[in-house]
């Protein structure tokens, strides 16, 4: 077996005949030094867990598995059962609009439980909790459906009944850590009612459990992260101090919610710490990649560029537009067929609730993302002319020449509904090349030479538009370099770049 470098590492240079080498990703077990494969060997496996003969037989395992190429096909995987000797049968085979992560198998071995819902990335998970029963499947059980939360993870083993199930979830501004407790219909697997274990206005990274017992590792925007225990009266206590010796981040972060649409919308706002209240300052809006993601507390990185902005006064608007995680999966599936249209306006309402409750200043607004984020900073500019500046990394500027150019095409079919031979027109309603004459924006561009997921042409064919049309833009590729930017020096240089880009078309006072 072996694995071929993955959507956000530097590509390897097409040769030879495409479509010859499979990536493979098998379960095995060691025993004795002895390795036995224990997945078949046509199978990608992403995610499984064990099945354990509660009489005392071999084990097998549930797992998400497709067929041919990993990173592009997990958008078709199905949940699998595979026997002790390798045999497969299918526990669910969800539609293409459903994708599947962190299965969980119930200590009885009766159930297992799932988050299935509409995901661009594999590692970004969000969706509805759904429980199957392993011996008779039938149609999987929703747990958490029209719920407005988002189950962004499953774990085992938390409690000291290891019949619990333990969860993250994200709702609006809030990371919760919930308990579901087993239902007496094993079908309906561990069902309803929940118990809120936590709840707060902080990220969570690294969920862990063991022996009745929650770790994660704990940070906001102003606090470094550090790693807590859940205790028994749900209050985090640290039990590291690893970044006590660091000075204070010079920030303040708070939570926007304003409405868009008929949605509640969710987005942060952060400010350098000393911000003179009585005058008005530039706002950067910074949109997320995805979309099947959110804006999280997340220490700011003092060698960033978040921080580099802040420092210079700017503040920054962070918003979870539809197509988000944290409003439920409704909310989460409300930009389908339909980039780009419905998320602006959300985000315009957004920069308009800034401006009326945070002294945004009106005049001086910039637009930044980095791959979906830059995308939608292409799209951006094409629809309004409020923002005086824009930076858009590894973005997408024709979603149809992207259906073709971009490594991991799998994601395409479960957000816009068919491929682009099937339905060219949906495509072309949501790509900025379509509306480059409207742009005015003075743009900078960025993208990695070497990036799978959001290849350089389209960023390129982006700049030849606006370069062309006259539209002040500067354009940089930086060799070698993948969808992840792992080059700190290329990382800085296009931080130092996005400083100047913002300063000089924005005019900030220092």
């Amino acid at each position: 077996a072996h694995k071929l470098p993955g959507a956000t590492q530097a590509a390897a240079a097409l040769s030879g005949e495409i479509g010859e080498t499979e990536d493979e990703q098998r379960i095995a077990t060691v025993a004795a030094g002895t390795l036995t494969w224990r997945s078949p060997d046509h199978l990608y496996v992403y995610q499984y867990d064990w099945v354990v003969d509660p009489k005392g037989g071999e084990s097998g395992f549930v797992a998400t598995a497709a067929p041919g190429n990993g990173d592009n096909n997990w958008w078709i995987a199905k949940l699998l059962r595979i026997g002790p000797q390798g045999t497969t049968s299918v526990l669910w085979a969800p539609p293409p609009s459903v994708q599947l992560a962190d299965p969980v198998v119930s200590a009885d071995a009766r159930t297992v439980s799932v988050i299935g819902g509409l995901m661009s990335d594999f590692g970004s998970t969000g969706g509805d909790l759904y429980t199957l029963s392993l011996d008779h499947p039938g149609s999987p059980v929703n747990q958490t459906q029209g719920s407005h939360l988002t189950m962004t993870g499953l774990r085992g083993g938390c409690a000291e009944n290891p019949e619990l199930l333990t969860a993250s979830a994200l709702s609006g501004a809030n990371t919760q850590i919930l308990r579901f407790e087993p239902g007496a219909d094993p079908t309906a697997g561990h069902a309803s009612p929940t118990r809120q274990l936590a709840s707060g206005p902080d990220g969570l990274r690294a969920l862990a459990c063991g022996g009745g017992t929650i770790l994660a590792a704990r940070e906001d925007f102003t606090t470094r992260p550090e790693i807590a225990r859940l205790d028994a009266d749900h209050h985090w206590r640290a039990i590291t101090d690893a970044n006590a010796a660091l000075a204070p981040l010079p920030y303040t972060a708070r939570s926007l919610s304003w409405h868009s649409d008929g949605f509640d919308v969710q987005g942060w706002l952060l400010a350098p710490k000393d911000l003179d209240p009585k005058i008005r300052h530039p706002l950067i809006v910074s949109i997320h990649g995805g979309p099947s993601a959110a804006s999280t507390p997340r220490a700011i990185d003092r060698n960033g560029e978040d921080a580099a902005l802040l420092d210079a006064g700017y503040m920054i608007l962070a918003p979870n537009p539809r197509g988000s995680f944290g409003q439920g999966e409704a909310f989460a599936r409300a930009n389908r067929r339909d980039f780009g249209h419905g998320d602006l306006r959300d985000i315009l309402a957004g920069v308009d609730t800034a401006i009326r409750q945070a002294g945004a200043d009106p005049d001086r607004l910039g637009v930044m993302g980095y791959s979906y984020g830059g995308y939608m900073t292409m799209w951006t500019v094409t629809q309004t002319d409020r923002f005086k500046a824009a930076v858009a990394g590894a973005g997408v500027s024709d979603w149809q020449s992207y259906y073709g150019e971009n490594g991991i095409d799998g994601w395409m079919i479960p957000f816009f509904g068919a491929s682009v031979y099937d339905d060219p027109a949906i495509y072309a309603k949501s790509s900025p090349i379509a509306f480059v004459r409207q742009v005015k924006t003075p743009t900078f561009i960025y993208v990695g030479g070497a990036d799978v997921e959001c290849p350089m042409p389209q960023s390129q064919e982006f700049y030849h538009a606006l370069h062309t049309l006259g539209v002040p833009v500067s354009f940089v590729v930086y060799p070698g370099q993948g969808h992840g930017m792992a080059s700190a020096a290329d990382r800085e240089d296009a931080r130092k770049r996005t400083l100047a880009w913002f300063d000089r078309w924005l005019k900030v006072a220092k």
